[in-house]
């Protein structure tokens, strides 16, 4: 099953949220611990920190069978990912796109939220570039 996971992190312990070899990074931490849980998937993240740079509602997923239950995913990676990194909330997800890009004078991270409800597709807050254009689906 896809995961959505909702994070905060200290990042004054981190060489920012994407791995990089040899550094102590927030998405190598999340796949550690995902490993000790004999887990193992790769991190998609919808937007990257630098070095010493915090997050309050950083945006992930990640693959997990099906046999764990959300709170004690969640309770079990807080606990081995504590004090620097807390998982706030964990949601089963049915379809994901995370890491789309606003272009503009700088680049700004928007992530689109997609999901099923009564078997119609609904999608808000969804930017798309260069020609691309997303509507709410009624």
């Amino acid at each position: 099953m896809r995961i959505k996971a909702i994070l905060e992190y200290d990042g004054s312990k981190f060489y920012g949220m994407q791995i990089q070899p040899h550094k102590k990074t927030v998405q190598g931490e999340i796949q550690n611990a995902l490993y000790k849980l004999n887990i193992n998937s790769q991190i998609q993240h919808a937007g990257r920190t630098d070095r010493g740079v915090h997050a309050l509602n950083q945006v992930i997923s990640f693959n997990s069978p099906y046999f764990w239950e959300i709170e004690k995913l969640q309770n079990s990676l807080n606990k081995i990912l504590h004090p620097y990194i807390h998982i706030k909330k964990l949601k089963k997800i049915i379809f994901d796109i995370l890491g789309f890009f606003l272009h503009k004078s700088s680049v700004s991270l928007i992530s689109p939220i997609i999901f099923f409800s009564s078997f119609k597709l609904q999608m808000d807050n969804c930017f798309f570039t260069r020609g691309f254009s997303c509507q709410k689906i009624a």
